[in-house]
């Protein structure tokens, strides 16, 4: 509710251009979709599926240098506090989806898809959110994803072994996840 009241404010300070929709990326929202539909009930909620196996260890690649900036860290620390972050978040999501009647609400996409398909996914959320794109809205997509190829200011490396982490670890820890939603990683 306090995001909902900032969020109108600075619609208000842009001139209340009402009707402009508001987009959230925040992917601890999938830990609270109760609280998110309590707040957004007519939300279009898309949620990306990448083999935990990679999500984990990239999740925790980006904490690791975002903590680093200002204290020493230990790797294996973040390793196994992003591992229960990430599992406990993906097991409240996956009860929410049950207990709210969520699988067809929800428009559920390979993150692969977002790199090499990015216009279909796009049209596909405007239409499921009743909404028109414009030629002009769609070419400066298109342009802003040419200007901001993935990798263009270096690699992201990571590892689950980097952060102390296992394989069999984060299988154990993501088997319902896996086994709903594997045919999308």
């Amino acid at each position: 509710r306090y995001v909902r009241t900032l969020l109108q404010y600075l619609q208000w300070q842009d001139g209340g251009r009402r009707g402009r929709p508001w987009v959230l990326k925040f992917v601890p929202h999938l830990a609270h979709l109760d609280a998110l539909l309590d707040c957004y009930p007519n939300a279009t909620i898309v949620q990306t599926h990448r083999d935990p196996l990679v999500a984990v260890a990239s999740i925790a690649k980006v904490m690791y240098n975002l903590y680093n900036l200002t204290t020493e860290i230990d790797k294996k620390f973040i390793g196994a506090a992003m591992l229960r972050w990430c599992s406990n978040m993906m097991d409240r999501c996956l009860d929410a989806r049950d207990r709210l009647g969520l699988q067809q609400g929800i428009f559920d996409v390979p993150y692969e898809d977002i790199r090499g398909n990015t216009m279909t996914l796009v049209r596909e959320v405007y239409r499921r959110a009743g909404r028109t794109i414009t030629p002009e809205a769609e070419k400066a997509m298109l342009d802003w994803e040419h200007a901001n190829e993935q990798g263009k200011r270096g690699k992201h490396t990571y590892s689950l072994e980097e952060f102390g982490l296992d394989e069999s670890g984060v299988r154990e820890r993501f088997a319902e996840y896996t086994r709903r939603f594997s045919q999308l990683f």
